[in-house]
C-alpha cells in the first residue's frame, strides 16, 4: 500500500512541477564526470581553521554587510519586499547552514571550521540568502500540506478500489502513514531545484559584492569530498550531489559573467 502511494505521488508531485523561477544551467553528464575528475584530484586533508567568538562574529559581519546591496537588488528583481535576513551563528559541531521560516540564516561551527577564506563563507551565506529570496522556505511548506492532501486522497482511492475490509483503526492508520509518505513526497519536490537555484542566485549576489566566484566556489568541492562516492543525485535526495554542484556552479559562473545586468533569468 505505502509503496503504490508513494510512487504515485512521486509521479504527479515531482514529475508535474519544474521547480524553479530561474533558468538553470543545463547539465551533461560530460560536465559532471568532469568535475567529478576534479574533485577527486584533491587528495590533501580538508584543513579545519579555528576562529575564536569575536573573529567569527566580525566575519559574519562583514559578509552580511557587503552582501546586503546586492541582496536586495535581487529582492527588488524578484520583488521580495521584506529582503532582511540575519545570520545567526549556532555553536555546535553540525556541518550545516540553513534558512528558516524566521527568515533567519543559520551556520553552525562545524562548517565554518571547514571554510578557509572569507569567499567560501559567503558563498555560503549567499546561498542561503537565495533560499530565501526564491521564497523556498514557504514553497517547501506549501508542497508538504499538497502532499500530506494528495496521500489521503490517494490512499482512499487505493483503499476503495482494492476492497479493503480492515477495521476503522487500520483504515485510520493506513492513510495516516499516506499522509506522511505524501508530505515528505512533497518536502522533497522541488528540493533539488531550489538548491541550484540558490547556488545561481548566491553567484550573482556574490559577483555583485565584489567576491571572487572561483574561490567561492571552492566550497562547494569541499562539500563534495565530505560527501565523497556520491556522484549522482537521486529522486529522492534533497540536495544535488557534490559533483553536480560543482559542475553547476561552473556554468553559474559563466552565466554571471556574461550577464549584462547581474540579474537571473526567469523561466
Amino acid at each position: 500500500m505505502k509503496k503504490i502511494v508513494v510512487a504515485a505521488l512521486a509521479t504527479v508531485l515531482l514529475a508535474g512541477c519544474s521547480g524553479a523561477q530561474y533558468m538553470l544551467p543545463q547539465l551533461s553528464d560530460a560536465d559532471v564526470t568532469k568535475a567529478l575528475h576534479s574533485v577527486n584530484a584533491d587528495t590533501s586533508a580538508i584543513p579545519l581553521v579555528n576562529r575564536n567568538t569575536d573573529e567569527t562574529y566580525d566575519l559574519l559581519r562583514r559578509i552580511s554587510n557587503r552582501l546586503a546591496p546586492a541582496s536586495q537588488a535581487l529582492c527588488a528583481h524578484a520583488q521580495v519586499t521584506d529582503c532582511h535576513f540575519p545570520v545567526i551563528f549556532d555553536n555546535d559541531d553540525n556541518v550545516n547552514a540553513y534558512a528558516n521560516d524566521k527568515r533567519e540564516i543559520h551556520i553552525s561551527r562545524g562548517l565554518l571550521e571547514r571554510l578557509v577564506s572569507e569567499e567560501e563563507v559567503a558563498a555560503v551565506i549567499a546561498h542561503e540568502m537565495g533560499h530565501h529570496i526564491a521564497e523556498h522556505v514557504e514553497e517547501t511548506q506549501q508542497n508538504v500540506a499538497i502532499g500530506a492532501i494528495a496521500g489521503a486522497i490517494l490512499a482512499g482511492a487505493v483503499l476503495a478500489a482494492t476492497d479493503h475490509e480492515g477495521s476503522a483503526g487500520e483504515t485510520q492508520q493506513i492513510i495516516g502513514t499516506t499522509m506522511g509518505a505524501g508530505a515528505m513526497v512533497g518536502q522533497l519536490s522541488f528540493s533539488k531545484d531550489q538548491e541550484r537555484e540558490a547556488d545561481l542566485l548566491a553567484a550573482y549576489m556574490l559577483k555583485r559584492s565584489n567576491y571572487d566566484l572561483h574561490k567561492a566556489g571552492n566550497v562547494f568541492k569541499v562539500l563534495a569530498r565530505l560527501d565523497a562516492g556520491k556522484e549522482r543525485s537521486t529522486m529522492f535526495d534533497t540536495h544535488p550531489a557534490g559533483p553536480e554542484r560543482v559542475a553547476a556552479w561552473e556554468k553559474a559562473m559563466a552565466e554571471v559573467e556574461a550577464s549584462p545586468d547581474k540579474l537571473p533569468r526567469n523561466q
